[in-house]
Parts: structure tokens; sequence; C-alpha cells
């Protein structure tokens, strides 16, 4: 698993160990020293899953060559298949064998997952305010917020769904008297974070989702801020494929112009997702329409634009 193989289970048995009596030789027929390195195989997997460090040499032998790979982590084979190794506990769907289908669309999101699960736990943008980055924090954000404000109230905007959330540090305050706010995230912890501190409120409400995959519910309008600016341009256009999808009203996402854009050259460049670059949807090759209207946003010279979804594509 950690080293990029996929694992299957039937939905019947196709194969078993028989150890009925008949005649046939054992393991411990052709080893009689079977019981110490049985101990030593469960020393090295219990140090290899960090359940109990050993020091027994012989137990860590070639682990660099054969122990975990760099594909994927543990962690996620724990979420994969229902286990916690540290507690020694199993869940329900590891009870009955239910496990969920991988497929390159899948391998794709857990890649983005991961990306985007470091960066938040590492506090890769160096904001002491907030994980979101400098781009999110209370000053930098005053105008925009009194701006959207104001956008809300001539769209009639009720019901907003995000898409890439954050922590929610510069617009707890214009959500607080929504009817609805429906917050979504890729990173698990952050959502997690966010249900703790805005649990209270009645109308907030956060789920885990990648906006490149999944369809969001509907809202009065769908919020994207500076998110499609991480990522490579072919989930830029799945991500605006999902939301029109979602039938919102509105589009409410970051953009830029070209004449805003200092480093002409990088224009709507390819990137490796979690990189940055400024990025303008009105040109290839994404080319929607021009937005209703910008409100600067103050990053970058960007903007929120905004779009009605009917006629974004």
């Amino acid at each position: 698993w950690t080293h990029g193989y996929d694992l299957f289970n039937p939905n019947k048995v196709i194969l078993y160990h028989d150890y009925t009596e008949r005649g046939r030789r054992r393991h411990w027929s052709d080893h009689v020293d079977w019981s110490t390195l049985n101990r030593r195989s469960v020393a090295r997997l219990n140090h290899l899953l960090a359940v109990q460090q050993t020091t027994d040499t012989e137990a860590l032998r070639n682990l660099e060559y054969y122990g975990l790979g760099l594909q994927r982590t543990i962690q996620e084979y724990e979420a994969f298949a229902d286990v916690d190794f540290t507690r020694r506990r199993i869940g329900v769907r590891a009870e009955d064998g239910h496990f969920p289908l991988l497929s390159p669309e899948n391998e794709e999101s857990l890649a983005l997952q991961r990306c985007f699960t470091r960066f938040y736990e590492c506090n890769h943008w160096k904001s002491g305010e907030t994980r979101s980055g400098p781009g999110s924090t209370w000053k930098s954000t005053i105008a925009l917020r009194h701006a959207l404000g104001t956008l809300f109230q001539e769209l009639g905007v009720r019901q907003l769904v995000e898409a890439g959330c954050g922590d929610l540090i510069w617009n707890a305050d214009i959500t607080l008297d929504l009817d609805l706010y429906l917050g979504f995230d890729i990173v698990e912890a952050l959502v997690a974070h966010n249900r703790m501190l805005y649990g209270r409120r009645k109308n907030h409400f956060f789920n885990t989702a990648n906006i490149c995959r999944d369809t969001l519910p509907k809202g009065d309008a769908l919020l994207c801020r500076n998110t499609l600016t991480h990522l490579p341009n072919h989930l830029v256009q799945k991500a605006l494929e999902q939301f029109k999808l979602s039938g919102s009203r509105y589009l409410l996402t970051t953009t830029f112009s070209k004449k805003n854009i200092a480093d002409k050259k990088h224009h709507n460049d390819d990137i490796v997702a979690g990189q940055w670059r400024p990025i303008d949807l009105m040109a290839p090759p994404f080319s929607l329409p021009p937005p209703q209207q910008i409100i600067p946003d103050g990053i970058h010279g960007g903007g929120i634009g905004v779009w009605k979804l009917s006629e974004t594509m």
C-alpha cells in the first residue's frame, strides 16, 4: 500500500489456509526455530506501524529496503482500512470487510488531500493568525469583507456555499447572519477544527470535499477564494464543472485580468498542485465570459469575479 500497490478484497472466499491434519508438512516442521522467527516478525511489524519500538537488530534487518514506502502514508491506510494500529482497534468497515474502491481519480484526490493537509499541519504559509495564509488575515481583508457584505445584500445571498473554506478567520463575521453557511475543505483536520470553533452557530455546517470531484450543495452563491490559484489547469476546469453542477445561482471566485498580472509570461501557466500562480478565468484554457463585476481583493492585484453560474460554461 505505502509503496503504491492497490489492495483488493474479494466478495467471497477464494483462497484459504488448510491446517487440517492430512500428513502435510507445516512451516514449523521445516523451521524448528519458527517461534523465534514469529516473534521477530511481530516485533518488526509493530516497529513499522509505530505500535511498539524494538531494538532487536535481527528484527530490524534491512528495514531501509523493506520498510514503508513513500507513495502513500500509513495514516491513509488506516483511513482506507478503518483500523487504528497505535490503539489496536478496528472499525465497523474493517470488521465487515468493506473497503472503498480506488481509481486514478481517487489517487489524484488522495495526493491533493495529502498536499494541503501537509500545508495545514506545518503552517506552510507561516502566518501567525491563520493557517490559510497572510492573504486571509483579518486586516488584509477589511475592504473585501465590506464589499462582500454589500454584494450579498444586492444579490439576495442568504445561503452561501464556500469551496475551500479554510479556517474562516477572515469571513466569520459576514457569514454570521446568513440563513445557511456550508463550508467545505479537503483537509479533514481543518474541518474538525471549524466544527469545534463554530459548532455553536446553528447556521454553520462543515464537511470534507474535493471541489474538483464532488458536487457541492446548491446555494444562492458559491464562494471559492484563492483556491483555484493553487490547482493545475485540468483540476481548475474540473472544479468549474462541479461548481456549475451544484445549481447555485452565482459563482464568486478569484480571478485576475491580464493587465493586472505583473509577469505576463506566466499568465495561466500550468502548475503542480500546491504551487501558486495568478489565474485569469476569462482567458484560455478556461475562457469564461466576463463577470458581472470584479471586487478588488488585494492579493497581487486579483479580485473576486461575480458570475451567474448558468452563464459560465
